[in-house]
């Protein structure tokens, strides 16, 4: 309960985020629900998706598909590229159709370079591909992304 109390007192969302998933296997029956509260009050969406994430392997059945549901809803938020990125990274191996989360993170990705191409340094878009590892992309397509990204940033002129 101490854990559950100081989680919610932390301020960064992220690291209510950080705590709710350290404090995850440890919960069980009234604990895990508040825990999911907890989760579910997170403001920042990609924090509160991958606290969801952290959580739902200790449900079971509709319960378990309604924080994954849930997740992945709040993963989608437009404003936390990277955030949306870790937390669908942690929730695909646990959807029931992988493929289809695969194919929504790649989408995401792309629409996320092609926004930000200009307006971040490569180092921030290099670590973006980063954050989404294998079985999402296998490292030889995330060593073109990184190749193709490092070439656009040395042959382009830049304002």
């Amino acid at each position: 309960r101490q854990g559950r109390d100081a989680a919610r007192a932390i301020g960064a969302t992220a690291d209510q985020a950080k705590a709710l998933a350290a404090l995850a296997p440890h919960l069980t029956d009234n604990l895990l629900q508040q825990g999911l509260d907890a989760a579910r009050a997170i403001g920042a969406k990609g924090a509160q998706a991958e606290a969801l994430a952290a959580l739902a392997p200790q449900l079971n059945g509709e319960a378990r598909q309604q924080a994954l549901q849930q997740g992945l809803a709040a993963a989608q938020a437009p404003d936390e590229d990277r955030a949306w990125a870790q937390a669908l990274t942690k929730l695909a191996p646990l959807m029931s159709d992988q493929e289809a989360v695969s194919q929504q993170i790649r989408r995401a990705m792309a629409d996320h370079l092609r926004r930000n191409l200009m307006r971040h340094r490569r180092r921030n878009l290099l670590s973006f591909c980063a954050d989404v590892k294998p079985p999402l992309l296998d490292s030889d397509i995330l060593a073109a992304i990184a190749g193709h990204i490092s070439e656009i940033c040395m042959e382009w002129r830049w304002p």
